[in-house]
């Protein structure tokens, strides 16, 4: 209808403006396509080819994170036990390795700081912007970096440069989301308030829902990158 047509154009104004405000900030977009399969009738990988990113796509993304911006910041405000999401800062030693890979495709470097910050990466990415090989130097920078987990901390996501993040959107496919979401309402209908002995309850519940989903998520990421690695060996079994 058209109603919904205006708040897209609405909403893909935001978008564009939030997009910048990220980049200023020092928001890391790595642009590395996703893989993406295709199949033929009996279920078999007959190709593969990038995952499409369109507006569509960012536009979600943008108004998705900034919901999760926004919770993690309420919930860390109130000092209410939560699983945030947390992406630590690169460890020097990693950067320097970085650094060392760009001098060896004779990029020249800016001098790591001592506190390396969003901003220092994101220049990183643009010193080989439009050369054939950025998208595997990307490849290079985004595996120096940590990895995100959940902790029942606000400490902040530095690929995203946010002070407050935590995984909000996905109650039906993701158990940090659920968790949250089972706070919020208790806190809700609660009328804000919970009593000493159940903020030390939710303490032990975040304490181990944050440590069994970032051990899932590893195990999941892992079965990912192999099913992966099986269909494109596959597609491949006829160029050896």
């Amino acid at each position: 209808t058209k109603s919904v047509a205006e708040q897209l154009h609405i909403m893909h104004e935001l978008s564009l403006k939030i997009q910048e405000k990220n980049r200023r900030a020092g928001s890391l977009d790595f642009e590395i396509p996703e893989v993406q399969f295709v199949f033929d009738e009996n279920g078999m990988a007959v190709d593969f080819k990038g995952r499409e990113r369109n507006d569509a796509h960012r536009l979600i993304e943008d108004f998705m994170v900034l919901a999760n911006q926004t919770v993690a910041k309420e919930f860390c405000d109130k000092e209410i036990p939560f699983v945030y999401r947390v992406h630590d800062k690169p460890r020097k030693e990693k950067t320097l390795a970085v650094i060392d890979y760009l001098k060896g495709l004779n990029v020249k470097t800016p001098k790591v700081p001592e506190n390396i910050t969003p901003q220092f990466y994101q220049n990183l990415i643009a010193l080989t912007e439009g050369q054939t090989y950025s998208q595997t130097v990307n490849k290079v920078i985004l595996r120096s970096m940590q990895k995100a987990k959940y902790l029942n901390q606000c400490l902040g996501h530095f690929g995203l440069a946010l002070e407050y993040y935590c995984h909000f959107t996905s109650p039906i496919r993701r158990y940090p989301d659920l968790t949250i979401h089972r706070i919020i309402k208790e806190v809700i209908h609660n009328r804000g308030k919970l009593s000493g002995q159940r903020k030390m309850e939710l303490e032990q519940l975040t304490l181990e829902a944050s440590e069994q989903s970032s051990l899932t998520e590893k195990n999941a990421d892992k079965a990912e990158r192999e099913v992966d690695d099986l269909w494109k060996a596959y597609l491949m079994k006829d160029k050896v």
